[in-house]
């Protein structure tokens, strides 16, 4: 299993994310960054964007809510909507 939490201090800390960021993941999976995201970064903001369906319905329950189907070839938000982008 890969260990998320590293990744997402890492990528806090190096871009600079605060607890208010707003977080977009293009490709999110089933939201495992996302959700480490929210642990280290409360108040802030997230939302994942993936094309299976598979993977937002089996996703981490308390992060499922936040995901939504789609893809970055049709990007479904405002721009500037997000902090992060990734």
């Amino acid at each position: 299993m890969v260990a998320w939490r590293p990744v997402a201090e890492a990528m806090a800390t190096h871009y600079g994310l605060v607890q208010d960021s707003r977080i977009l993941d293009v490709g999110c999976g089933k939201g495992f960054l996302l959700y480490e995201f929210t642990q280290i970064l409360p108040g802030c903001t997230v939302t994942g964007l993936d094309v299976s369906d598979y993977a937002i319905e089996n996703a981490k329950p308390e992060i499922q809510a936040c995901l939504r189907p789609g893809t970055a070839a049709a990007l479904p938000f405002d721009n500037d909507e997000f902090d992060f982008v990734y």
